[in-house]
């Protein structure tokens, strides 16, 4: 959704879990479709290309979230917690591996 908001563009989304109400409280927006049904997914498509005064609405709305973000700084917080995961990963791994006393694995 960054990306795209980056640029103004207006998305095409598929309805799953949570997916909708995340897209929305991170102030971006756009049109969804049923998975597994190509014609909600043409439903969705129609909606943006036939509603051009929608489309705006969604390029306007996911470009003003995509400001409040640049991607240097959403980058920045990927690594941030990719490393925070890696080094959790690795000190559980650690504490597993150092406190069992299955004969395979000491």
């Amino acid at each position: 959704m960054h990306q795209a908001g980056s640029y103004a563009r207006a998305c095409i989304l598929p309805k799953i879990e949570d997916l909708e109400r995340v897209v929305e409280e991170e102030g971006y927006g756009g049109a969804y479709f049923e998975t597994n049904n190509a014609q909600s997914l043409a439903n969705a498509v129609d909606s943006l290309m036939l509603n051009p005064a929608l489309r705006k609405q969604y390029e306007d709305m996911n470009y003003a979230a995509a400001k409040g973000l640049p991607m240097t700084e959403l980058a920045q917080w990927y690594l941030l917690h990719a490393k925070h995961l890696i080094q959790t990963n690795r000190r559980n791994t650690n504490t597993f591996y150092a406190t069992t006393s299955h004969p395979a694995i000491a």
